[in-house]
């Protein structure tokens, strides 16, 4: 080789070996002072190389899955309506003992309540009518005033023969204390009936035994003949109509109902006389007294005043009429 070439080779090789140092000792710093490094991917995973400090002087290496956007939060639906098997002060137990298919067996009847204070009383959702058409899935309308009799003359106010007079004609009576029965004949007025079937529970005695209506006798001023008067006008009215005459829960008021009336009458005698206008021109009876379990031992229970059921004793109440009436009617 001629000495020529030979100082050609060797600057070649200076170079070559000054280009590769260069490569591997100043080219890794090129660009540092632009921020993170260059992000390499291999397959799912990530590899980063960036600054761990102010000072330049270290990097760090950190592998890791790459992040998922979450989904959007899910919706809270704004507070549902109350349900109308759940009372407003927080008592919410109940409606799991009644939300039962075993009783809801009349949603294509409605049912009206013809009677005193045991269902005019509690007027709303904590109502006898109410706990019913809870149970049963019924539509329901509380007729009832507070005091009604049987008997027209008992009492200065509307009786059992006016306010069934009044539901049939749908005219409001507009008089004492009428504004429950009133609301519900409107009510009543207002809806659709078309293949509906109609029940009538009727309650009047407490209050025919307390002032005492006489039992028999001309006319119609009596129990008996106002009972069956009554049952024969609603009958006149709706002819497809379902009488159930309802013998209301023991009560300790009126030492239990053997304090003797103005007549030297007792509670039982009235209820024995519903029985026999029964057995003359055929109706049903629930017997609630002897079913509904509230008695002597538990009535503080059920009862706010001795007679007057309080909340728990309408549920009592209307839970077991559901049960009598879904039986009389042969629905179960």
């Amino acid at each position: 080789m001629s000495r020529k070439a030979e100082i050609v080779l060797k600057i070649s090789l200076v170079m070559l070996a000054l280009l590769g140092l260069f490569y591997f000792l100043v080219r890794p710093h090129l660009g540092r002072d632009k921020g993170d490094g260059d992000d390499l991917t291999v397959s799912d995973t990530s590899v980063s190389i960036s600054e761990s400090s102010k000072d330049n002087s270290k990097t760090s290496v950190s592998t890791e899955t790459p992040s998922v956007e979450p989904g959007p939060e899910p919706s809270v639906s704004a507070d549902p309506e109350p349900d109308p098997g759940v009372t407003q002060d927080g008592d919410t137990n109940y409606k799991d003992w009644i939300d039962t298919e075993e009783f809801r067996l009349m949603g294509n009847y409605d049912v009206v309540f013809l009677g005193d204070s045991i269902f005019a009383d509690n007027d709303g959702p904590e109502s006898v009518p109410s706990y019913f058409g809870y149970y049963t899935g019924a539509r329901v309308y509380n007729m009832s005033k507070g005091g009604m009799c049987a008997v027209i003359e008992t009492a200065g106010w509307l009786s059992c023969p006016e306010a069934t007079e009044a539901f049939i004609g749908l005219t409001p009576v507009e008089d004492f204390e009428t504004e429950i029965i009133d609301r519900e004949i409107k009510r009543y007025a207002a809806d659709d009936h078309t293949d509906r079937g109609l029940v009538v529970v009727l309650d009047c005695c407490i209050n025919d035994y307390t002032m005492a209506s006489p039992l028999t006798g001309g006319g119609d001023s009596n129990f008996k003949g106002s009972v069956i008067n009554t049952i024969n006008r609603l009958r006149e009215g709706y002819p497809w109509v379902r009488i159930v005459y309802m013998i209301p829960h023991y009560y300790s008021e009126f030492d239990g109902g053997t304090e003797l009336n103005a007549l030297n009458r007792i509670q039982t005698d009235y209820f024995d006389m519903i029985y026999q206008c029964q057995a003359e021109i055929g109706f049903n009876i629930a017997d609630i007294r002897s079913k509904c379990g509230i008695d002597a031992t538990n009535e503080s229970l059920y009862l706010k005043d001795g007679l007057h059921p309080n909340s728990d004793g309408c549920k009592i109440i209307g839970k077991t009429l559901a049960d009598e009436v879904t039986r009389l009617l042969g629905l179960r």
